[in-house]
């Protein structure tokens, strides 16, 4: 699906964390929106921009599932 004036495209940690601020930490300082693993090689971070604004984010970050061996 192609919706004009709106892209997706793979950012770098400190791209995230503005938007993270603004919605997920709101009045809290930054270190607040930085979260384990966002500068970990095997992380991927992505931005949805409409004409150039960041209005969405998302980020996978590799974990241990809890419970597992090894």
């Amino acid at each position: 699906m192609t919706v004009p004036g709106v892209t997706v495209q793979r950012v770098g940690a400190d791209d995230v964390v503005p938007l993270r601020l603004e919605v997920l930490r709101a009045g809290l300082p930054r270190e607040e929106a930085v979260f384990p693993g966002d500068h970990e090689d095997s992380t991927f971070h992505a931005a949805v921009l409409a004409d150039d604004a960041v209005v969405a984010v998302g980020t996978v970050v590799k974990a241990a599932r809890v419970g597992a061996d090894g």
